[in-house]
């Protein structure tokens, strides 16, 4: 703990309009005014300030030259625990573990003072004075100075955002719901909003699948992207009311240039991401994480085929939400260039089992594989294909199930039966490998499973399921 005595007289006091604390340090603080705390840095906010206590917040951005520069915090609020006379600047100094050799702790104070007006009376004071808590009955950024009317001077405003009726997040609310992380290079009308690069319309959403608001303070994405944390953003952006989404994105100005004001973004991320696939980790404001996984382009992740398109999390509103870390999980998006801020997918809103357009194929299946339930000549074929065996290995089936890319919300199914009569789920069971895209643009389900049947001399028969979770 280091402590530095200062004192101040009684007119200063008075006048006393603003107070600053410039440390220099390594790795973490925590601030006390005449015992009371005033600031901390790097040290979580439910971590008691106690003699063994650690750095435990401290971001992987920070470095020995950062912490030699230092940081100033605003302590003005302060100002009422100051009294004539003496007074006692406390630091406990912080180490991120205790197996640090090395601490620095340089602090210093600077206040600023008021200067009464010559000549005339103090301004009247016109805004309302708050005596007593002011109780929100919703979330609010809250702004406030003093004014100290003996010398007629306003004090610093002071900002600080509240977050009411709303829940921290977890797995169980709270999804990565789209990743575009190979967006198309600029246009002309983009290059002239500021964009420079393809990398500057990438954007990860995220989708709040619970019945509650959330409160993302201190909710930080790392990994993929340096860190970002929602306490730095937008702090509208805070509150993420149930079925809401909100995006991080490249660059701000060239993502509205694209995507337009419609996209709730709460920030800009620095870094970008690889069209090659890495890591993203969603962190809650503990820093313990919500989920974390390596998106990929290469099979069973969605083949984009270079279109700008996103990956979606499919289902992503189910409970449990859908496991991020499995390609199979996700889909291309249904526009070209991602569609943030949405589903990106059409509600399916026929009676599942009928057949409207009576081609002999069920409403749900034609809405799962991307035709029109309404028109009979619109169809799309499903395949299966058998690969010769190598040497040493049974041959391999594969099967191409259409799918619509506006569509959501479905299971399918692969069965298998040897007189049409009696069907089960077959085995082995087929492997998902993920959608692609053939030549004529359509995108396809790709599905592996060993050819190996229990008689091999009946014939073997294969149909697709496709039903509402």
């Amino acid at each position: 703990m280091v402590r530095v005595p200062f004192t101040i007289t009684e007119d200063q006091r008075n006048r006393l309009v603003s107070l600053k604390a410039k440390v220099r340090y390594d790795d973490g603080f925590v601030l006390f005014v005449n015992g009371v705390e005033a600031a901390r840095q790097n040290i979580l906010p439910a971590s008691p300030a106690v003699w063994n206590a650690t750095a435990d917040a401290t971001p992987g951005t920070f470095t020995d030259t950062l912490g030699a520069a230092g940081v100033t915090v605003d302590i003005s609020h302060m100002l009422g625990s100051l009294q004539t006379g003496t007074n006692m600047l406390a630091i406990l100094a912080l180490n991120k573990t205790t197996a640090d050799t090395d601490l620095l702790c340089v602090p210093s104070l600077t206040g600023s003072l008021g200067v009464k007006p010559t000549g005339i009376n103090a301004p009247a004071v016109t805004s309302p004075v708050y005596n007593a808590p002011l109780v929100l009955s919703a979330s609010a950024v809250v702004k406030a100075r003093v004014f100290v009317p003996g010398i007629g001077q306003w004090g610093p405003l002071a900002s600080s955002n509240y977050i009411v009726a709303a829940e921290p997040p977890t797995r169980e609310t709270l999804v990565v719901s789209e990743i575009n992380y190979a967006p198309l290079p600029p246009s002309a009308p983009e290059i002239t909003a500021g964009a420079i690069e393809a990398s500057d319309f990438e954007f990860i959403e995220l989708l709040n699948t619970g019945v509650t608001p959330l409160d993302l303070t201190g909710v930080r994405l790392t990994g993929a992207v340096d860190e970002f944390n929602f306490s730095n953003g937008d702090p509208t952006a805070l509150t993420l009311q149930p079925g809401a989404r909100v995006v991080l994105c490249g660059k701000l100005n060239a993502f509205r240039a694209r995507y337009g004001s419609g996209a709730r973004v709460a920030g800009a991320f620095t870094g970008n991401l690889n069209n090659g696939g890495e890591m993203i980790s969603l962190l809650d404001r503990n820093g313990a994480p919500l989920w974390s996984f390596s998106y990929d382009d290469a099979s069973p992740w969605p083949l984009i085929s270079g279109a700008g398109r996103s990956i979606v999390l499919t289902t992503a509103a189910q409970h449990p939400a859908p496991e991020p870390a499995l390609g199979s999980n996700w889909r291309p998006g249904a526009a070209a260039g991602g569609d943030p801020g949405t589903s990106g997918s059409q509600p399916f809103t026929l009676v599942a089992d009928a057949d409207d357009d009576g081609d002999g194929v069920p409403n749900l299946a034609e809405y799962a594989f991307g035709t029109n339930p309404a028109d009979a000549g619109s169809s799309r074929a499903l395949t299966v294909s058998a690969d010769p065996p190598a040497p040493g290995f049974s041959p391999v089936l594969r099967f191409e199930i259409p799918v619509g890319l506006n569509a959501d919300g479905y299971r399918v199914d692969i069965q298998s039966s040897t007189n049409l009569s009696t069907w089960a789920a077959a085995v082995p069971a087929p492997v998902n490998q993920g959608i692609r895209f053939g030549a004529d643009g359509q995108a396809s389900t790709h599905w592996e499973m060993p050819a190996s049947p229990a008689t091999p001399q009946l014939p073997r028969f294969f149909r697709v399921m496709v039903t509402q979770p």
